[in-house]
């Protein structure tokens, strides 16, 4: 397995950040509504502007919350083994995660759902995923499921969602055997910044299954998250093409 000093990733500090996150993207679905005519009415375009309803409807709100390709980043902050935020504590959990992931995405994917690649004693990691991808890092091609859990990733995974590169090498939380499934080791369920706690890193940037199972950190020390775009559109699951960073 690769292995990385703790000076090097301790470092990084609580919740130090690498680039900042970019502007928003323009949203698709923004149409124009009735022209008024000269007496103030709305003329024939009227029918234009009535709410959708039914599958016109949910279409719209495809459309609206975007129709790229599922997307997969890294945390530009990073966290302790409780993943709190800006160094507030808090109650940690996985889901504490998740959300430092959407705060993450929020100002270039807004509306899009991330989670964490983390694994606890009831999901490991790649159960919380919903489908097998395939996921893309801007416009490339980092793999599916099956890429993810057997070491083969397409491209690194060492990008911020505004594009920004994460140096690299620097360690991710995981808690994650490189076949996906929960490492015993994870922070105690992800509730401890104690130095005698640990839980399973990855490297950032690798493409072999050192990308999530390179070695046991202590709980006190900071690393970002690996962070996968959920379907929430039904656009999504039909399929689209890649698209680079706005």
């Amino acid at each position: 397995m690769l292995g990385f000093e703790d000076g090097t990733l301790a470092a990084d500090g609580g919740n130090s950040g690498t680039g900042s996150e970019g502007g928003p993207r323009p949203n698709a679905g923004d149409g124009a509504g009735g022209n008024p005519s000269s007496d103030g009415a709305v003329d024939g375009a009227v029918a234009a502007d009535a709410p959708a309803s039914g599958d016109a409807a949910d279409a719209a709100l495809d459309a609206a919350v975007d129709a790229g390709p599922k997307q997969a980043f890294e945390t530009p902050l990073t966290f302790n083994g409780r993943l709190d935020a800006n160094g507030v504590a808090g109650t940690g959990g996985v889901a504490a995660g998740d959300t430092r992931c959407q705060e993450a995405a929020l100002a270039t994917f807004p509306g899009r759902t991330f989670i964490a690649w983390l694994s606890t004693g009831s999901a490991t990691a790649a159960s919380r995923l919903a489908g097998g991808g395939p996921w893309y890092v801007g416009a490339n091609l980092l793999g599916g499921l099956i890429e993810l859990t057997t070491g083969t990733l397409m491209t690194p995974l060492d990008k911020a969602p505004n594009g920004a590169a994460i140096p690299t090498p620097l360690g991710v939380w995981t808690g994650t055997e490189g076949n996906g499934t929960a490492n015993a080791a994870r922070c105690t369920e992800w509730s401890s910044v104690n130095s005698a706690d640990t839980a399973e890193v990855g490297t950032s940037g690798a493409t072999g299954s050192s990308w999530t199972y390179t070695a046991l950190r202590a709980c006190n020390v900071a690393y970002h998250l690996p962070m996968l775009r959920e379907v929430n559109a039904r656009s999504e699951e039909q399929g689209a093409t890649a698209t680079s960073w706005a």
